[in-house]
């Protein structure tokens, strides 16, 4: 049975089913999309405006990230109810797209790692 994550953009309302359990070509995936991640290079643009680079969280364009994300997010979706296909990701407003991607790879990374819940007695 999947896992139903609704998505926070209201203009981009709908659900996503992500896969659960994960096949190992979707692990893999995941896998792949983490290493390439780490592999994009600090963007000059961003270290230029940082004052400090000290308890900055990024200094990659999260553009460059999501790229990799989109395709295994699609990868390990069972259903969607999204207003535009996987293949059409609307990339702006940056802020919105970023955040709907944030937090369907987040709850991606969940399913991947396993998620331990502590009953609440």
């Amino acid at each position: 049975m999947g896992v139903i994550v609704t998505s926070p953009v209201e203009k981009w309302a709908g659900e996503v089913v992500l896969c659960d359990p994960l096949t190992i070509e979707q692990v893999i995936a995941i896998e792949d999309a983490l290493d390439a991640g780490v592999e994009v290079g600090d963007s000059d643009f961003i270290k230029s405006l940082a004052k400090s680079t000290d308890g900055v969280a990024s200094l990659k364009w999260s553009s460059r990230l999501d790229a990799f994300y989109i395709p295994v997010i699609a990868k390990c979706t069972e259903s969607h109810t999204l207003p535009f296909q996987f293949d059409k990701f609307p990339a702006s407003p940056r802020k919105d797209s970023h955040l709907l991607v944030t937090v369907l790879w987040g709850k991606l990374l969940d399913i991947y790692r396993g998620t331990v819940e502590v009953p609440n007695d």
